[in-house]
Parts: C-alpha cells; structure tokens; sequence
C-alpha cells in the first residue's frame, strides 16, 4: 500500500477548512517546531512535513511573520 504524501493531503485540507487558533501562542518559536502548516484567505498554504526544516530557523522566521500580520489584522 502506498503512503499517502501527507503534504499534498495537508494543503487540500487547509484549502477547504477553515480554523481559527491561538495564534499569539500557536506561531510562537517554542512552538513552531510543532507547527506544519498555515494558510489565510487569498493565499497558498504553506506545508512542511520535515522535522528538520520545521526546527529551521527560516521557518520559525515564516511563522514569526505570519504572527505578526495575524496580529495586524486581529488585535487583542
């Protein structure tokens, strides 16, 4: 049987559900190593399945911007 390319499946998947979370804590550095994906309206969804690229610097740095333009949009 074939493994199912759980990226692929992630990004349909944040295409047709819509979520809300946590943001100020949910793309925080201690957490983004836990963190896989993110999407918003009138974007692409970004996917990572690698435990080595989601423990990367570059992608705390993605996720620290996607947090600050979620708190840009939706202020506390």
């Amino acid at each position: 049987m074939d493994r199912p390319d759980f990226a692929v499946c992630l990004r349909e998947c944040l295409r047709t559900f819509e979520g809300a979370f946590p943001f100020d804590r949910l793309f925080t550095d201690g957490i983004a190593g836990q963190v896989y994906g993110y999407c918003w309206a009138g974007h692409e969804p970004v996917v990572v399945w690698d435990p080595e690229a989601m423990a990367s610097d570059p992608w705390r740095s993605g996720l620290r911007a996607v947090r600050s333009a979620l708190g840009r949009a939706f202020p506390a």
